[in-house]
């Protein structure tokens, strides 16, 4: 099984935020899907550690949005050394992150026209994505950008 762990930033939520995410993957078949807020990031370590000891095949994909791409790496850096699979990292817009690759796959999406690079990443640009709708713009669920970071997922 696996998981998907999206932690927003300071961007509000909404119908085009990472609700907006939770409801395609949902639509998908991706069914283990929390979303949180950065002062969530404890506890989500918490319960991922949880669902690893109940369930010894479950993985995870963190997804950080704007500043929550700061936790959601300090979230998979910690999971990952604690000995839970983390399959991917993927950082949507990410603010104030310097570096990725702290699993296998690290995978960053920018809006609009963002393009400070972050080293040891996969990068995808949409130019005609604002900030606060690039979780689910259409151009993105075109492309199949998710594949990107579930490739490869069991949905249950």
């Amino acid at each position: 099984k696996v998981y998907a762990v999206l932690l927003n930033g300071l961007t509000p939520g909404g119908s085009a935020g990472l609700d907006a995410l939770r409801d395609r993957l949902a639509e998908r078949g991706f069914t283990k899907v929390y979303v949180a807020q950065v002062v969530h990031a404890g506890w989500l370590e918490r319960e991922m550690a949880r669902v690893c000891a109940d369930e010894p095949g479950a993985r995870f994909v963190v997804v950080g949005y704007d500043l929550g791409c700061v936790a959601a790496k300090d979230i998979a850096e910690r999971m990952t050394a604690a000995g839970v699979p983390v399959d991917a990292l993927v950082y949507l817009d990410p603010a104030g992150v310097k570096t990725g690759a702290v699993v296998s796959r690290t995978v960053v999406v920018r809006s609009g026209g963002a393009t400070t690079p972050v080293p040891h990443t996969e990068t995808v640009y949409v130019p005609s994505a604002g900030h606060f709708d690039l979780p689910d713009h259409p151009s993105l669920r075109r492309t199949g950008w998710t594949d990107a970071w579930l490739e490869g997922a069991a949905f249950e």
